[in-house]
């Protein structure tokens, strides 16, 4: 029996943090500005530093995104630590790149688990909607998305695990059905939600969780967040 829920889209404000107050003596200020997005992709909310500075007065909730934080183009430490520990999880050293936007999806805290995606902000179309797909479960080798509305289908075919689709462009309507399944072929939804979507905007569809857990807690989630 599929299972369906009512997902709402998660609308963040666009956040510009700017981490700068530790580092004026140091950094050149004539840099250029680098932008990265954070998204906990794991089952525990986490805490982020960037050049030792937290990227936020509250931890990251499963599922949440961070929104856009500005730093100046140079290697920054990127610190992931458990929200109820002091101990870093991941420590990396990280390269930024001016007038770039960079995507980090965590996966898991207690290794080096994370996808880095390049955001392209010139494909929103002021049309239609565009949207990409992530799969994000680490026991999940391939994942289909489907996007259908009466008789038209959108796919996401066959995205393998730590990777993500191109985009796609749908027509802006108010009761996609959104089904996740195992591969094409399956006859089984994994998971099944309802979702609008809206032109000019751009949205990152991506997975938490185990697709093979009992465990209602670390059972798969679908996750939508426009990106902006």
């Amino acid at each position: 029996m599929k299972k369906t829920f009512l997902l709402p889209i998660i609308l963040l404000i666009t956040t510009f943090i700017f981490l700068l107050a530790s580092c004026k003596k140091e950094a050149n200020l004539s840099k250029p500005i680098a932008f990265v997005s954070i998204y906990n992709a794991t089952l525990n909310s986490l805490n982020f530093k960037i050049g030792g500075k937290p990227t936020s007065g509250t931890s990251l909730a499963r599922g949440a995104y961070s929104g856009y934080i500005g730093a100046y183009e140079g290697e920054w430490d990127f610190n992931v630590l458990s929200s109820n520990s002091d101990k870093a999880a991941i420590n990396e050293r990280i390269n930024l790149k001016g007038n770039e936007l960079q995507s980090f999806f965590i996966i898991k805290e207690d290794s080096l688990k994370y996808l880095t995606v390049k955001d392209d902000m010139t494909v929103r179309n002021p049309d239609r909607p565009v949207i990409k797909f992530l799969n994000l479960s680490p026991d999940a080798q391939q994942l289909t998305l489907e996007l259908v509305l009466l008789s038209n289908k959108v796919a996401f075919t066959n995205v393998q695990y730590k990777s993500y689709s191109p985009y796609q462009e749908v027509d802006e309507k108010t009761s996609y059905t959104i089904s996740l399944k195992a591969s094409p072929t399956s006859e089984l939804d994994i998971l099944t939600v309802t979702q609008a979507f809206e032109r000019n905007k751009l949205y990152t569809i991506w997975t938490t969780g185990l697709a093979n857990s009992s465990d209602d807690a670390n059972r798969i989630s679908l996750h939508i967040t426009e990106v902006k």
